[in-house]
């Protein structure tokens, strides 16, 4: 009888815990996994553009906290990127060398993000998803270490 009790609990935290999660990603039409498409993305200049670039957002257990996670490879490389975020303002450290970004929620579908690297603003960018929350549109500006500025307009498509 106990151990049926508990095997019950279990159950019950389990599927409470699976509905958090997915009320979580439901919430947030960001959530999920999403590839570039290249031949519809824009880059200036030109050889700033990825080959690939795949970048997963996924709720943490902390209410309103996600995780990112960007690989990007040029040439033969991959390059992967990590952090944990809130869409409230705050800047929060990246697993790139003195980068902080920060997300405002500017609608339900549309943040803005702001990167910094060694506390000086390098990029904005603007995320919208689109009604059916297929397409991630991210509209980038900004300025390399070198000094040189470069632009983005990248589609993403939601992977299943």
């Amino acid at each position: 009888m106990q151990l049926q009790a508990r095997r019950i609990g279990l159950i019950a935290l389990v599927v409470g815990l699976f509905s958090t999660g997915q009320a979580a990603a439901q919430a947030n039409p960001f959530a999920g996994t999403w590839e570039l498409d290249r031949f519809k993305s824009e880059y200036t200049p030109i050889d700033t553009a990825p080959q690939k670039q795949v970048m997963t957002i996924a709720p943490t257990a902390n209410a309103g906290e996600f995780t990112f996670r960007t690989q990007t490879w040029r040439g033969e490389v991959a390059n992967a990127t990590t952090y944990t975020a809130k869409f409230d303002g705050a800047d929060y450290p990246t697993s790139a060398a003195q980068t902080l970004v920060s997300f405002k929620r500017v609608n339900a579908s549309t943040v803005e993000r702001t990167a910094k690297l060694f506390g000086e603003v390098a990029e904005t960018a603007t995320w919208s998803v689109s009604a059916d929350g297929k397409q991630l549109t991210i509209k980038r500006k900004g300025t390399d270490t070198a000094g040189n500025a470069f632009s983005s307009t990248a589609l993403y498509n939601k992977t299943p």
